[in-house]
Parts: C-alpha cells; sequence; structure tokens
C-alpha cells in the first residue's frame, strides 16, 4: 500500500484494478477447488473475492447497503460473471463476513487447538463458533 501512494493517480487506480482482478481470480479458482481441497484459507479468498463484488454492486447501483432489487440485480450478475453462482446465498454472505472479520478470526483461531482449528474451516461453521 505504501508503494501506491508514490504512484500517480492514473498509475494508482490502475494497480488497485490489477489487485482486485487478482483477488477475484484467487476467489474464483478456491471456489472452484474447494469440492477437491478446502480450507479457511481458501475460504477468506472467496470471501474477499465476494466483497469485491458486494462492494462494485453498491457503487453501480447508488446503494447505501447491500439491500434491495436493483443491487440484488447487480450484485447476481457479478456473482454469475464470475462464477459463484452456485454458491448458496447464506454461505456468500457468512463468506463476506469471514473476510470482514478476518484477523479477529484468525487470532480467535490461534487460541484454538490444531484438532478443532483442522475442522472448523466452512465460513458457516466459522462464523457461528467465533
Amino acid at each position: 500500500m505504501i508503494l501506491l501512494a508514490r504512484l500517480g493517480p492514473e498509475r494508482r487506480e490502475t494497480a488497485a484494478k490489477f489487485l482486485e482482478a487478482r483477488t477475484i481470480k484467487a476467489g474464483v479458482e478456491c471456489w472452484q477447488a474447494i469440492g477437491r481441497a478446502e480450507s479457511f484459507e481458501a475460504w477468506v479468498k472467496i470471501g474477499k473475492a465476494l466483497q469485491i463484488g458486494r462492494d462494485y454492486s453498491l457503487k453501480a447501483t447508488g446503494a447505501n447497503r447491500p439491500m434491495g432489487q436493483i443491487y440484488c440485480k447487480a450484485f447476481s450478475a457479478w456473482i454469475t460473471k464470475h462464477g459463484f453462482e452456485r454458491m448458496a446465498k447464506s454461505t456468500r454472505s457468512v463468506a463476506i463476513e469471514l473476510a470482514e472479520n478476518v484477523e479477529a478470526i484468525e487470532a480467535w483461531r490461534d487460541t484454538l487447538p490444531e484438532r478443532q482449528r483442522k475442522r472448523l474451516v466452512h465460513p458457516l461453521s466459522v462464523t457461528r463458533r467465533w
């Protein structure tokens, strides 16, 4: 982030878009592989990608909160475009919650025994227990 501050506004915007695209790609790849190798780290990447989609949809629609018909249509289109359409809505929302609170959740997970950490990988189980 310090390096971005040194760039001019146009280059900063280009770099930010590149980072977003890379985050989305990582999230999509994790979602496609989740059946083979489910992990907490993969769900964090998925949540961060969905967070970008939510923020994009909020900005595109001018909505203040992720609610309403116009916002939902925009977010649904984004989800379909990026391959997340088969994910349950409840899983999407908690994956976003996981990404928003990842630092606190990781600190909490560090206090758990290794066996319990290995079992708690899905965002629904992680956020419920956290």
